[in-house]
């Protein structure tokens, strides 16, 4: 990064002076440099200068020393010796050495290497440590059309043809935590052949059998039930087009529960009313969450006075936003104001990341579980939003340029509908500069990967969402609202690849879990509440990315995305040489542009069984769905 000085003058003037004589970082021998008509080189970055609340010590401390106190110090100290280095004090993405590492874990590092005879401990974990690593390489830039047909011949003898869903290896009961690090794993890679590997009617009847009479999920048969099996279950059900209604012999099982929990011979669950019998695989659920909240504000594992954590607080924000609009779900069952006090005292200074529970430690992981729950309480106070012109879902100028495009009576007009609801669209509630600062300055291994926390070692988990929390802290979320006028598509007909499957009674009932497919992204971020909506904000920049506030910049930006990325490595554009991660989608944690794709998968399906020519369904238009 340049180590040039700000010169006098107005801001302008200091952000110009900053960008003079400024050159690239050499990023390694895998890039390429693209010819157009236009300048397609950068300017560096300067080095912004480090706001205060990060390079000194919190001003009100504890004169009472403990264990977690001197814990607490010697996390702080480190990080707080990086961030006041004036002269790096944001450390550069190590890209090259990262996507080795990464590649390490997939067995096919560049040097060779295999996973060591330690982790045959994480037999049972395969799919996710599939998934760390190819939603890491995924948002360094990498190219996994490669990995596709690995990853499908991996996964398939692990999958439990007869019952349904995925083990973590060969031979291994289903888990809904393994089925949903699987399937996301190959929504990651991609393509058809990855989409059509999931024996869809076995994984609905399955997830029909871990239904509970409370609400909730159960993890596998006779497993613990909790946040994580709502969210794991909601997700496979959103992505794979699955029907929410249950099962027939699960109806009949779940009407036998509640019965025998009224007479006491069994048990029930905390707050449950057992005279409320679950219909279908939705009933009950956003109340099995509402009970999950705790005293404090976060969300626990279940319902009865559990500890908030971070990593359940996510599971809950997420479940409610595929089962509807976050305005409403979020609002109508959980107390919003208190969640949103406990998720801001998450992030740490002078450390910039996040700690999971209160009195704990920061650990690079929650930059995902309590830093995506940011977009989502965003999206819950912000409410829907427009959908922008093609192109705009990644900030680009075209969208901005309709935007300004807009006459004064449209804005106004604009205005006074936010006005009416008294609210206008708030800017980011947490600190997106401190956390890309943790990340990049305190989490990066020397030798590639990345970790928890300075001197610690890194692994895959971590290296998989601490990517993704870069991605949420450098671009901006929103959703839109499926136009009204469009009737509530059908779930898809279900198919097995067993020939003497019985299909379920009702192929073709409603779905209520398309509301993720409305998310949109940009990296244009509104600073503060204003009155109006997008198109009257100020735009910010995360200074410590490689997006500086500087038109050039973005214009750049802009131009490199849309290029995309090519058939291998070297051909991903030139924002390989900045900081910047790609986008995932902020619910299920993969590739925005794939879940695309297989939304379109699902109602190829819907259009094929319903005998239609081309693919095309006139009562359920393409662009209404995949807009």
């Amino acid at each position: 990064m340049s180590k040039s000085s700000p010169s006098a003058g107005s801001p302008i003037d200091q952000v110009d002076a900053m960008f003079q004589g400024t050159t690239l970082r050499d990023s390694g021998p895998k890039l390429v440099e693209i010819t157009s008509s236009r300048s397609v080189t950068p300017p560096s970055p300067p080095n912004p200068a480090t706001n205060p609340l990060f390079t000194t010590l919190p001003l009100l401390r504890d004169l009472l020393q403990t264990r977690t106190s001197m814990d607490q110090d010697a996390v702080a100290d480190p990080c707080l010796k990086i961030h006041s280095d004036s002269l790096n004090p944001v450390h550069p993405l190590n890209r090259e050495a990262h996507i080795d590492f990464l590649e390490g874990g997939l067995g096919i590092d560049e040097d060779g290497e295999q996973l060591s005879p330690s982790f045959v401990v994480l037999d049972a974990s395969r799919p996710w440590i599939l998934y760390w690593c190819l939603i890491g390489l995924f948002s360094l830039g990498a190219d996994l059309a490669p990995y596709r047909e690995r990853l499908i011949e991996t996964l398939r003898p692990i999958q439990n043809y007869t019952t349904g869903g995925f083990g973590g290896g060969n031979g291994q009961t289903s888990h809904l935590a393994v089925s949903y690090a699987a399937v996301l794993a190959l929504c990651t890679v991609g393509g058809r052949e990855a989409f059509q590997l999931i024996d869809r009617v076995k994984m609905w009847k399955w997830l029909s059998s871990l239904k509970q009479v409370d609400g909730g999920f159960c993890v596998c048969d006779g497993g613990e039930e909790d946040v994580r099996g709502v969210y794991c279950a909601l997700t496979l059900i959103s992505l794979l087009g699955l029907p929410t209604e249950l099962a027939p012999d699960d109806v009949a099982r779940l009407k036998r529960q509640s019965e025998e929990i009224q007479q006491g011979k069994r048990t029930g669950g905390w707050g449950h009313d057992p005279k409320l019998v679950p219909g279908n695989l939705l009933d009950g659920t956003a109340e099995y969450l509402h009970r999950c909240q705790t005293y404090e504000g976060g969300v626990a594992g279940g319902p009865g006075g559990m500890e908030a954590h971070g990593g359940y607080a996510f599971c809950a924000l997420a479940a409610l936003s595929l089962m509807g609009e976050p305005e409403v779900m979020l609002n109508k069952y959980l107390d919003l104001p208190r969640l949103i006090h406990w998720l801001s005292a998450r992030q740490y200074a002078p450390e910039g990341g996040f700690s999971g529970r209160t009195n704990k430690l920061v650990d690079g992981c929650y930059s995902t579980w309590v830093g995506g729950c940011w977009a989502l309480v965003e999206g819950a106070m912000n409410g829907p939003q427009k959908d922008e012109p093609d192109g705009d879902e990644t900030g680009t100028d075209e969208g901005q340029d309709e935007r300004a495009k807009q006459t004064e009576e449209e804005k106004s007009a604009n205005e006074a509908k936010k006005t009416e609801k008294g609210r206008g669209i708030v800017g980011s509630l947490w600190s997106r500069d401190g956390l890309v600062k943790y990340i990049l300055s305190c989490c990066q291994a020397p030798e590639g990967g990345l970790r928890d926390k300075p001197e610690k070692s890194p692994d895959y988990y971590h290296s998989g969402y601490i990517l993704l929390g870069l991605a949420s802290a450098q671009n901006y979320h929103y959703y839109v609202r499926a136009p009204e006028a469009q009737p509530p598509p059908p779930s898809p007909p279900l198919t097995s690849t067993d020939p003497d499957e019985i299909p379920p009674p009702t192929p073709l009932v409603p779905t209520a879990l398309r509301a993720a497919f409305g998310w949109r992204i940009s990296h244009y971020i509104p600073t503060y509440t204003s009155p109006g909506n997008f198109d009257n904000c100020i735009i910010e920049k995360v200074l410590s990315t490689y997006d500086l506030d500087d038109d050039e910049m973005v214009d750049w930006l802009d131009r490199e995305e849309d290029e995309g990325v090519g058939e291998s490595l070297g051909d991903v554009g030139e924002w390989w040489r900045g900081d910047r991660v790609r986008r995932a989608h902020p619910v299920f944690n993969v590739p925005y542009e794939n879940v695309r794709e297989w939304e379109g998968y699902v109602w190829d399906v819907v259009n094929e069984k319903q005998g239609l020519e081309n693919g095309v369904d006139e009562r359920y238009p393409r662009e209404s769905w995949n807009a």
